[in-house]
């Protein structure tokens, strides 16, 4: 008999690929490497020559409003990033990307640092994986992550994008365009005075001359930014792994696999299950009308709707959701949100839930208005969820709305960005359970910025629920 053994610096990332594929044995008979003894370690992605391994689904160090002070290396070379100054520091948002969270840095001064490291211990050449979703708007230049840049050394790994939505891999190729509203799976090879490789999505290989970098470490690690400043990213990061050499073609499928995979990201190795068409939506008397088709379906059990963030319906509770199965035939789909308010504004994003349980969120998303009266429907369970403030940005008041699944004492904090206690709209009051919870946020006699908004709910049966969300006050 064999003996697997899960080594404890990956354990939590099988467990995350359980949770997403509901089949452990099915892993680790895909993955498992045996020795010569019958004793295996179970990874998910190479190991060999892996100097960072930053997560967002651990290592993260928040306070409690979400803001991120240090960020800890998870591939045993001991590093993290890290933010002393309170109003520098990114946000931790849960539920980002299928269901994981991500770090959000908001394009003005959010950034992480590391002390001096070695970071290739020693190697020039380096391979190079992120997930991030960029926002629209950005500074001419933004960085990823960036490493060394101090006095008159060529830089040795910089990965940024520009505001034309293109990739750049230390400024010798280019990849692009990538997506402002989905993540992206981000591949950069380095063999340095040789070539510089990069790919989008598995996808449209890039290559070009890569000169000769020089440089002497140890040196700083800056995600979110550039060492001297002024390229603040505007967006979210799930996952970055760095390499201190050239990954081999299989190692570079293996590794865009583990993240494709956990992060329900389609590449050519891991195409999504349903082929979407299109996917609106629209206002009417009866709540918001939501439709989609499918060009093509595999193994698929059926839909789940999430609504900012929260997932409000499932195909195992409707049946208008259940899926087609396995078909090469153009399919058609209908669901009718019925809990939403007048003067609302509603995101939706839909996922889809393979045969095996295995999810996969898609990148598509619709926003929609609730102008017109809606008829109130019969009452229906609701789930713990903060939604967005409406408005936002405001000046100087905005509506904070949340859900109860149950019975609840509800406290709401707001911090500035120094992670200073401003405001307090609720402290400890009983609500019912349901939805169209409102507290109001008056900013009156505060500055303009970024606050972090911060509920928290403990309900009759003990249950405690927590979460944060942004707000912009614009003077």
């Amino acid at each position: 008999a064999f003996q697997f053994i899960l080594h404890p610096a990956y354990g939590e990332g099988l467990r995350n690929v359980y949770r997403e594929s509901r089949c452990l044995m099915k892993f680790l008979v895909l993955t498992v490497a045996l020795t010569a003894t019958g004793v295996g370690i179970a990874t998910a992605q190479p190991l060999t020559g892996l100097r960072l391994w930053l997560r967002a689904d651990q290592g993260v160090t928040a306070d409690g409003g979400g803001l991120v002070s240090s960020w800890a290396d998870q591939s045993g070379s001991g590093f993290s990033v890290d933010q002393a100054t309170g109003a520098q520091r990114p946000l931790r948002v849960l539920a980002a990307v299928n269901g994981l969270p991500a770090v959000d840095f908001d394009g003005v001064d959010d950034f992480l640092r590391s002390t001096p490291v070695d970071l290739l211990a020693g190697q020039v050449n380096y391979s190079f994986f992120a997930v991030v979703r960029p926002d629209a708007t950005q500074k001419l230049y933004a960085d990823i992550f960036d490493y060394s840049h101090t006095g008159g050394n060529n830089f040795v790994i910089q990965q940024n994008f520009n505001s034309t939505n293109v990739f750049y891999n230390n400024g010798s190729v280019d990849q692009g365009p990538f997506s402002t509203t989905s993540f992206n799976l981000y591949t950069a090879t380095w063999q340095n005075g040789a070539t510089a490789t990069s790919r989008l999505n598995g996808t449209n290989p890039m290559t070009a001359a890569a000169p000769n970098n020089t440089f002497s470490p140890p040196l700083s690690m800056n995600v979110g930014n550039w060492q001297s400043g002024n390229r603040e990213l505007n967006g979210q990061i799930a996952e970055i792994l760095i390499y201190n050499r050239v990954l081999t073609p299989s190692e570079i499928g293996q590794a865009e696999t583990y993240l494709s995979n956990k992060y329900a990201i389609a590449t050519p190795d891991n195409p999504l299950p349903v082929e979407l068409s299109n996917f609106t939506g629209h206002a009417s008397a009866n709540g918001i009308v939501l439709s989609w088709a499918t060009a093509t379906e595999r193994d698929n059990a059926g839909f789940a709707l999430v609504r900012d963030g929260v997932e409000i319906a499932r195909y195992d509770r409707s049946p208008a959701l259940v899926g087609h199965g396995t078909t090469a035939n153009p399919s058609s789909y209908a669901y009718t949100d019925t809990r939403v308010a007048v003067g609302g504004r509603y995101t939706y994003q839909l996922r889809s839930v393979d045969r095996t349980g295995e999810i996969h969120d898609y990148p598509q998303q619709i926003t929609v208005d609730v102008t017109g009266p809606v008829i109130e429907p019969e009452s229906a369970p609701v789930a713990f969820a903060l939604l967005p403030a409406s408005p936002n940005p405001f000046n100087p008041a905005t509506t904070l709305r949340f859900s109860l699944s149950e019975p609840s004492t509800v406290t709401i904090q707001v911090y500035n960005g120094l992670g200073q206690l401003v405001a307090t709209p609720l402290q400890g009051e009983a609500f019912a359970a349901g939805g169209g919870q409102t507290a109001r946020f008056d900013g009156s006699g505060l500055s303009s910025g970024v606050y972090h908004v911060r509920l928290t709910a403990i309900g009759g049966s003990g249950i405690r629920f927590t979460a944060s969300e942004r707000v912009l006050l614009v003077r």
